[in-house]
């Protein structure tokens, strides 16, 4: 007697599963936007490192240019000395204030240098690898909103980080969802193929078919400590959230703050006695 048996089963729909997938697919897009994020800040990184070079530099120009003023404040102290028109202690105050500003513009070639350094390595270039600049410190056209609810809506939507903490929260939400919904049955196809006979050539076939429907009913009582294990996943999920989406307003009222005050410096540099802007809205209008 010859018999042959051969079986298979496929699982057609199971919700348990599918949101498990969009949990896995949420959980890749979050590691995205932590690579976006990363990115972002390696960025932010350099570009800081270049506008403090940039400011070493105009450092370095301006101590120059006091220095320029101290040697020819100093020439003109010694020829009023050495003619009695000025006291001698005149000339000794030149002297000083000349090695104050040559002290100072030593200062400035060492911070220009260093600066140097620090852009060298932000953006992975040899030490000795010569950087010419492109660019000079100056103002320059920005495109954020400058009131600060837009602001912040815009940081909100924009942040790559607390983009990626949006897509955690949903994948553990989803998550915590697929595990309620194991109680739901799940459908399931089979088949068999049977084949028996007394001899390989006189063997019979018989065909099965089959679509159940699976009820998972007990598991040990495991269910319900996943459920509370995950909802306590939720919970602090959704409180890192919240803190990264207030560390992201508070930064960027900070960052318009800084903005208003660096541009009202610039006027007032710029044009000595010019009227100050009122302020952002986040607290009283500049006097």
């Amino acid at each position: 007697m010859v018999n042959f048996n051969i079986q298979g089963s496929q699982t057609i729909f199971n919700m348990s599963s599918i949101s498990r997938l969009r949990a896995a697919k949420d959980s890749a897009l979050a590691s995205g936007y932590d690579a976006r994020a990363v990115g972002d800040l390696s960025a932010a990184e350099a570009g800081l490192a270049y506008l403090q070079v940039l400011s070493a530099e105009e450092a370095v120009t301006a101590r120059l240019a006091d220095s320029s003023i101290a040697a020819e404040l100093l020439d003109q102290a010694k020829k009023l000395t050495a003619a009695g028109v000025s006291p001698i202690i005149d000339q000794t105050r030149s002297e000083v204030n000349f090695a104050t500003v040559r002290t100072q513009l030593e200062v400035a070639r060492n911070e220009r240098d260093r600066s140097r350094l620090d852009l060298a390595r932000a953006l992975e270039l040899p030490p000795s690898q010569p950087i010419v600049l492109s660019d000079s410190l100056g103002p320059a056209t920005l495109t954020v909103p400058k009131d600060s609810d837009e602001a912040v809506a815009f940081a909100l939507a924009h942040r790559p980080d607390l983009l990626a903490e949006q897509q955690r929260t949903k994948s553990v939400e989803t998550s915590h969802r697929a595990i309620g919904q194991e109680y739901i049955p799940s459908l399931v196809a089979s088949g068999a193929l049977f084949e028996s006979g007394k001899e390989f050539s006189t063997l019979d076939n018989t065909y099965v078919v089959q679509l159940g429907i699976s009820l998972p009913l007990l598991d040990g009582f495991k269910r319900p400590a996943r459920q509370q294990e995950a909802q306590a996943r939720v919970d602090a999920q959704k409180l890192r959230e919240s803190d990264l989406r207030l560390e992201v307003e508070t930064e960027t009222r900070q960052a318009l703050l800084d903005l208003t005050s660096a541009e009202q410096q610039v006027t007032l540099a710029s044009r000595p006695g010019a009227p100050l802007r009122a302020g952002t809205g986040a607290g009283p209008a500049a006097l």
